[in-house]
């Protein structure tokens, strides 16, 4: 199967305006890097708002776009349960959440100088939940039948 990167630059309506696509095992931060080169090269551009998934989240990602001459401004996915400061101070924040009109419940949490913005999606926890009791169910057939596969 064929695996690419692909960038993409919108305006403020979401439009797109530019894009690029990189080989599939380029490196986020190396494709973000060559993205904004060429749209510092096609563009006049002062203020960039990265929107990235949880994979781009490394310390030298987060020293780039925090440490450029012109800051990013940047919105990153996260990994809830295996990023500590995520975990112990984010998630256990006691703070209520407000709900939106579409059933999502949003609330705003700051750590030091970062600001986390958690969604609850009522819709995905749902199925997330019958997931995982589908796997709890077959785990538990698995055992009674004393078929455990070793992996």
């Amino acid at each position: 199967m064929l695996q690419v990167v692909v960038c993409l630059a919108v305006d403020r309506r979401g439009w797109p305006v530019a894009w690029e696509i990189f080989p599939g095992n380029t490196a986020d931060r190396c494709a973000f890097a060559a993205m904004v080169a060429k749209l510092r090269e096609r563009f006049r551009i002062g203020r960039v708002c990265v929107v990235a998934d949880r994979g781009m989240i490394a310390r030298d990602t987060l020293a780039y776009l925090t440490g450029h001459d012109s800051p990013w401004d940047y919105i990153l996915g996260c990994r809830l349960r295996t990023a500590l400061s995520v975990r112990d101070g984010v998630l256990a924040d006691p703070r209520p959440f407000r709900r939106l009109a579409d059933g999502l419940a949003v609330k705003e949490v700051h750590i030091g100088a970062r600001r986390y913005v958690v969604c609850r999606n009522p819709i995905e926890a749902e199925r997330d939940a019958r997931m995982r009791e589908g796997i709890i169910d077959r785990l538990r057939a698995t055992l009674r039948h004393g078929l455990l596969m070793p992996e």
